[in-house]
């Protein structure tokens, strides 16, 4: 693991950070807005304020397998692993919002409209959290002991 030595590596690393999160939420709201509401009051109509107005299943489902293909680009191409990094990073935020919300609205935005969505949804993905550090621990352990047997 790399560390942050200098002052130019910090701001940049703090740059992609805000950028990031804001492309990933902003991106979130884009898959599932509905052309109604304010952009029609307002006149509105551009294709960017009109969103593709997907379901908030269906923003879950595209965000969650474009986050599947980028995990299998990485254990299966020579994809740039900074470039994937950041590519995941940006997902997560569209993935969390769009799998919250999935939870928690009631039947007829579209969602589950369970009552603790958000604590299901937090416990579901501290479980995935939990699974793949104990993978990695495992593959780690592989190698250790394959190299020692060597």
């Amino acid at each position: 693991m790399k560390n942050i030595e200098t002052k130019k590596v910090e701001v940049l690393y703090w740059i992609a950070i805000l950028v990031s999160n804001t492309l990933g939420t902003a991106a979130g709201d884009f898959l599932s807005h509905q052309p109604k509401g304010v952009s029609q009051l307002a006149g509105g109509g551009q294709y960017f304020e009109q969103g593709l107005g997907l379901t908030i299943a269906q923003g879950a489902m595209l965000t969650g397998g474009l986050i599947l293909l980028i995990l299998c680009a990485y254990w299966f191409t020579k994809i740039n692993r900074v470039f994937l990094f950041w590519a995941a990073f940006v997902l997560t935020r569209p993935f969390g919002a769009t799998f919250g919300d999935f939870l928690i609205k009631p039947h007829e935005k579209g969602g589950l409209g369970l009552q603790n969505g958000t604590q299901i949804a937090s416990a579901i993905l501290l479980g995935i959290l939990v699974l793949c550090i104990v993978i990695q621990y495992v593959v780690k352990e592989r190698k250790t002991e394959n190299s020692h047997t060597a």
